[in-house]
Parts: structure tokens; sequence; C-alpha cells
């Protein structure tokens, strides 16, 4: 917990106090001062302000978003929330009677202690403080779990966000018992009986738990169970995606032990559909593309595209733990699920005449999950990068295929696009929030969704590209065990530095961009963690 003053003050007409306090943050007001006993505050809290400086809750949707206290009128008395907390940045202190003259407001930030651990800083001067963004944004969302948003009526541990921005996460932030608890509330939505999994939020929220148009309704959890026994599998296979991302960061012996046979029981189950492999499972689809705003909007990627490429990556996922667990007979059978999978995608939704599976997204995830066909592989990266480019470098995809998007431009030729869309001005893009004055990342990268929440940290997830693919900190075993160090500057960035945390101690990585155009870099692992030899020798070891 920290605390942080109002940066703004000011009392209007009305005798109401009206406080900025320049960033948003998840919390609570501390109040101090003194007046008679019955004096009731009324505290409004939200993310935006109207014009003349009032609290404005759109953003809040359902959520109240107010506090009151009243005075014993016992001296100088000093009270915040004990029950709940709230994200905001504007708030409003006002009072049927008379504020008190010496009323002392100040802000506690409050999130469960996971403190960060990662560093960025780079020679582009919009990528630092979106960095910052970033930060307070995690923060602003971890709370016993990595939620949605602190300040709507929501706070959802929504899994489709987690498997996005978790690598991210977890070599940042100090975060390992929290996931840990994260997977176990995890494990809860897969119905024993049937082996499918119920929720699209962990832990489960009735609210949240039938698909639209019925979603803002509330349900009780066996209803739901016998109307719809599957929730959208692009967000499910967080059960699946986080499990193998954590077991990647940690290599914790009797992870894959604990996991793989749940993880086994659901991919079965859903294999054996009469809709495989083109799945008919999800709903929300790429949730939050950017690509509906622009003119003319950009093809969206199908959702059951999205639900089958998906499914297809947890295939996969299942064949690679199988092979550690020593398991081949599984791991067999789950690699011919997936050759399966990837031809029937590819021939359902692949355009040979465009060279394209006509989005961004279905283009990334192709080359990233592998159902582009071989001999058409550098048509779809063509026409993934061309594109980007015709945008104005602007992407069109959301958060579930954007991570595929960045990978499949870095690791097939087409790097500086990738860091071109990070960077391109304008909306919608990255560095357009900072345009907009916003302090923690955004829902939707648009200017015409006003309730969209402001504080919501899935987008977190292009740090981990440049974790990965600009600083070129890649772990190659289990746990970093061992690590390549390969970094990658784009033109237009002069140097980067990072740190990352791991299970065995820091990596630091400070690359420059020589006067030949070159990449030269240094290192520094503290670590018990061999570096293979995909680049120069690390120092400092």
């Amino acid at each position: 917990m920290r605390q942080i003053e109002p940066r703004h003050i000011r009392r209007d007409g009305d005798g109401r106090m009206l406080l900025d306090f320049g960033t948003n943050f998840s919390g609570w007001l501390r109040l101090t001062g003194r007046a008679p006993a019955g004096t009731q505050l009324i505290i409004r809290m939200g993310e935006a302000a109207a014009a003349d400086g009032q609290v404005d809750p759109v953003t809040n949707k359902g959520a109240r978003g107010i506090n009151s206290y009243t005075f014993r009128g016992e001296g100088t008395e000093t009270w915040h929330p004990r029950f709940s907390y709230q994200g905001l940045r504007y708030a409003q202190i006002e009072t049927p009677t008379r504020l008190p003259e010496d009323l002392q407001v100040v802000g506690e930030v409050v999130h469960s202690d996971c403190p960060m651990r990662g560093s960025f800083h780079s020679g582009h001067d919009g990528l630092n403080p979106l960095f910052a963004m970033a930060t307070r944004t995690i923060e602003s969302n971890i709370t016993g779990l990595l939620h949605d948003c602190p300040q709507r009526d929501e706070r959802q541990g929504w899994l489709a966000d987690a498997h996005a921005v978790t690598p991210y996460v977890l070599t940042s932030f100090d975060v390992l018992p929290l996931y840990r608890k994260w997977l176990r509330d995890m494990v809860a939505i897969q119905n024993p009986q049937t082996h499918l999994r119920w929720s699209s939020t962990a832990p489960p929220s009735p609210r949240y738990l039938s698909r639209p148009p019925r979603h803002r309704s509330r349900h009780r959890i066996e209803k739901v169970l016998r109307e719809i026994p599957q929730a959208d599998s692009v967000y499910t296979a967080a059960c699946t995606i986080v499990a193998w991302q954590y077991y990647e960061e940690t290599g914790e012996p009797g992870h894959l032990e604990h996991y793989y046979p749940l993880i086994a029981d659901y991919l079965g189950v859903m294999s054996r559909r009469d809709d495989f492999p083109i799945l008919q499972s999800g709903w929300h689809g790429d949730h939050a593309a950017m690509g509906w705003t622009m003119q003319p909007p950009a093809a969206k990627t199908p959702v059951d595209l999205v639900a089958s490429a998906v499914f297809l990556n947890e295939l996969r996922i299942a064949g690679a733990m199988a092979s550690i667990l020593g398991r081949e007979s599984d791991a067999r059978q789950w690699d011919e699920l997936a050759r399966r999978s990837a031809a029937g995608i590819a021939a359902r939704f692949y355009d040979r005449s465009a060279g394209s599976f006509a989005s961004q997204g279905a283009d990334g995830m192709a080359i990233d999950f592998g159902f582009a066909p071989p001999q058409e592989r550098a048509r779809v990266i063509a026409a993934l990068a061309a594109d980007v480019r015709g945008r104005g470098n602007h992407l069109t995809s959301g958060v579930v295929t954007t991570p595929s998007v960045l990978r499949a431009l870095s690791e097939n030729g087409h790097h500086q696009a990738a860091y071109d869309a990070i960077t391109a001005p304008g909306e919608p893009g990255f560095l357009w929030w900072i345009d907009k004055g916003y302090t923690t990342f955004t829902e939707h990268i648009v200017s015409n969704w006003p309730d969209t929440s402001r504080n919501q940290p899935a987008w977190a997830l292009i740090f981990d590209w440049f974790t990965r693919h600009v600083a070129g900190i890649r772990p190659t075993a289990a746990g970093y065990a061992t690590v390549t160090i390969a970094p990658n500057l784009p033109c237009g960035l002069e140097w980067i530095d990072v740190t990352i945390e791991t299970v065995r101690g820091p990596i630091h990585v400070r690359a420059e961009r020589s006067e030949g155009g070159t990449t030269r870099h240094q290192a520094r692992v503290d670590a018990a963690i061999e570096v293979l030899p995909q680049g120069p020798a690390p120092t400092g070891r």
C-alpha cells in the first residue's frame, strides 16, 4: 500500500470538493477532519470527469462508486473503507450541511503483495511512459487474482485476458503464489462428470455464466450447467494455456502431473464433438479487436476460426506435456488430432486466391499455431505484413490474436513491421493512450466506446514481445535452465534496457545500435542459468 496526494483540489460554489489524483489507481480514499456529530460526507468516485470537474460515472457501468461517512463529532477523525475498494482517478465529496474546512484527503493504492520485479527503459520517448502505464494497470488489477478492471460492476478473472497477458506478468511481478491459487480456481470450473469447462471467468460468477444476449442477467449456477455445459472455449483455454505458461516459467516438478490429466479429459471430450475441428464453442471471438473502427472497417476474424485455432494450440500444448511426462502414446494422439485440426481450419478458412485467412488476427494465428498450409506460409506472412503496412502500420487484431500477430511478424522477416505497429501514432494504437492523457491501459483502444474500462491489463501483453523479440531474452528450457540472449533492435529504437525476474534470478540486458546499424549488447545473468551461444557471450555471470 502507498499513498498518493491529489494533484488538483478545488471547491465549487455548491460546497463540493473536487479532486483529481492525476492517475488511475485501485484502492480507497482516506479522510481526516473534524465536524459536528451526524455530519455525513458522500464520496463519489470514477475514472472520468465532466468539464466542470464533477465525477462522470460513465465507465463505472452498474457500480455506484459511492462511499459515505458520518462523523461521530469526537475531535479529529480518520476513516477509509475496510470492506471494499474502488478504481478511480477523480472524486467529489459533498454533504447536505457544510464540508469541514480542515478536511484532508489522500488516496491509498491497494493491491495484493505482488511487487514489481522487472524493468524497461528505451530510447523511444513514448515507450517509457507506456511501460509505466502497464505497471500501474497490472497493480490496479491484482487483488487475489488478475482481474479485468477495478472500477465497474465486474472485477472478474476473465480467462482470455489471462492467457494473453500472463507471460508478461510472470516475468515482471512476484506473482507465483497468486497464480498457484488462480490455477486452482481454473481447475474448479471443469465439471468432474462431463469434463467440460462451464465458466469464462475464474472464480466463476453467476452473472457472467450464460452466453449473450443474456450474459448480463443473473442465473443460478445449476441452471447454467444444464443449459450451457461448455463456456466460451477461447476463454476456458486458459486452463490449459496458463498451466503451460506457468510450467515454462517455473519448471516445477509435479506441476504437469497435476494438471495434465484434467487437460487430457477436457480435450478428449471436445475433440469428439460433431463440430470438430471447426468448433462452434466461442462467442466473444477476438475480444477488443481494433479494426472495426477503421474506415473502411477491417475484416473481423471469424469467431469459429478463433475458437478452432485456440483449441489447436491446446492440442499442441497437450502433446508437449505428454512428451515431457513420458506418455508417448498420448503425445502421438494429440499430435494426430492437431494435424487434423490444422488441416480442417485451413480447408475451411484459407482463401487461396488472396493468400490470406482474411484478417490480421487470422493470418497471425495461422503462422503462429501452424495451420497455414506449408506451401502457402510465405504468402500468408506477406499478406499479414502488407495489411499492417497498408493501414498505416495499425493493427486490427484484438487481445486474443495480437500476440500471434506480433510473433508471426517478428519471427518471419517482418520484425520492423511489428515494432512500427506498436509505436504507430494515432487511433487505434498504443501511443494514442498517451495523447489522450490516459494513465492506465483501456479495454478498447478507440475513442467512440465511451464506457470502456480505462484500467484493464490485457494489452500489457505487448511488453512480453519487447522482452523476447527486442531484448531477445528467450528461455530454451522450462524454468529458465537455459536461455538465449539475442537482442534485435528495429530501426527507430537506438537502445533498450530490460530486466526480468526468473525463478533462478534476474536477467538484465542492455542493447544499443552501433554507428553501422548493427546491434551490440551486454547481458548480466545473476543466476544459475546457462546462456546458450546464439549471440555474443554475456558478461557478469
